[in-house]
């Protein structure tokens, strides 16, 4: 602001005054104080999409976290469906070698396979039951509690930094109307 102003006046104002410094507002050598004012107002303004900024940032990376736990769910999902597709198909297997069907997987076992096959239908029940148990815990602990508390704590926390948002900018104003209403009292500006 301060940069702007005094470059403003440098260009425009000096031209149209006949290059008469005692003309000019803020580069007017006995306008000190207003000049310092410019100054300390551009410094006191601070940028409140700074806090936005870091706010955002901070939501991508909250975001990306309750999507790896969903992720996470996913894999549990995918792990139940390779098990009972695994189970289905050994059943299969084990229908075939009982009835001497011959297909590319039972084409080298016989019936005395039967009881291996049977052995890993029962391990992937036991397989489809703990995922089925982890599966369900995941979905209740996520849908109850992460997503519950994600959007209580972001509806909370989106409040809070819109009305940081808020405060920053009438400070901000506060400032610049302070500063302003000393350039309306000189006596130039009064004059014009």
């Amino acid at each position: 602001m301060s940069k702007f102003t005094t470059r403003y006046e440098e260009l425009n104002m000096q031209h149209y005054s006949d290059m008469d410094s005692a003309q000019l507002i803020f580069q007017n050598p006995n306008n000190e104080e207003l000049r310092n004012a410019l100054l300390v107002t551009g410094q006191s303004l601070r940028n409140p999409y700074i806090e936005l900024y870091h706010w955002v940032k901070g939501e991508l990376y909250d975001i990306e976290a309750m999507r790896t736990s969903i992720n996470a769910r996913n894999i549990v999902m995918e792990r139940l469906r390779s098990f009972e597709g695994k189970k289905r198909d050994t059943q299969k297997d084990i229908e075939s070698v009982q009835s001497g069907n011959k297909s590319i997987t039972t084409l080298f076992k016989n019936a005395d396979d039967v009881s291996g096959m049977a052995n890993k239908v029962e391990s992937h029940d036991r397989e489809i039951a703990a995922h089925t148990a982890l599966l369900d815990l995941l979905t209740i602990y996520i849908s109850d509690r992460v997503v519950a508390g994600f959007k209580k704590e972001k509806l909370g926390l989106y409040h809070r930094i819109l009305q940081q948002f808020t405060v920053i900018e009438i400070q901000n104003s506060h400032v610049l109307a302070g500063f302003w209403s000393k350039v309306l009292q000189n006596e130039k500006v009064k004059a014009v």
